[in-house]
């Protein structure tokens, strides 16, 4: 199991890191080789952590998803969250920034977890650290080195920052 940050990918608009039993994504739009890099590394850590998972999805740019998925893109990202819905403790989806386009991404997110019936506990956050406390809370039942909301929001917020300078601007 992962013990500390340990950052998998990091590119121009993306990110992926462990941290403990935790997943972290950050990006600004979803590619296929991206949704490729995510089932790769979910997988892994999975596999390291038989207990569950939490995964941190931050939306770094909101304004750059409206509609930019293509068929191919939404059917990826829906076989993702199929496949390791059964090892997920939580799934924070922090989607930063302020106005329209951020408020109607985090009100999409909410509205299509209402219909979708998932298993895994999941929730919508504005910032970083709400995101972080919620989703330790879960990761701690079964990793009590991942508990730590604090400690947690920095790992998030470390993965994050390099790619959107208001980042840690968000607060609530």
């Amino acid at each position: 199991m992962a013990t500390e940050l340990t950052v998998c990918v990091s590119e121009p608009g993306f990110s992926l890191a462990t941290w403990h039993n935790v997943f972290i994504c950050v990006s600004d739009r979803a590619t296929m080789k991206r949704l490729a890099d995510i089932r790769r590394f979910e997988a892994r850590l999975v596999a390291a952590s038989p207990k569950g998972i939490g995964v941190a999805s931050v939306v770094v740019e909101p304004g750059a998803l409206w509609g930019t998925m293509t068929s191919e893109e939404r059917a990826e990202a829906a076989d993702l969250a199929r496949t390791f819905a059964p090892h997920m403790l939580g799934l924070a989806h922090i989607v930063l920034g302020g106005g329209f386009f951020a408020a109607t991404v985090r009100a999409v997110i909410s509205g299509v977890q209402l219909v979708s019936r998932t298993k895994a506990p999941s929730s919508v956050f504005r910032a970083i650290p709400p995101g972080a406390e919620w989703l330790a809370e879960r990761c701690g039942k079964v990793d009590a080195t991942a508990s730590d909301a604090r400690a947690l929001a920095a790992a998030i917020e470390s993965v994050t920052t390099p790619l959107a300078g208001v980042a840690t601007a968000v607060r609530d």
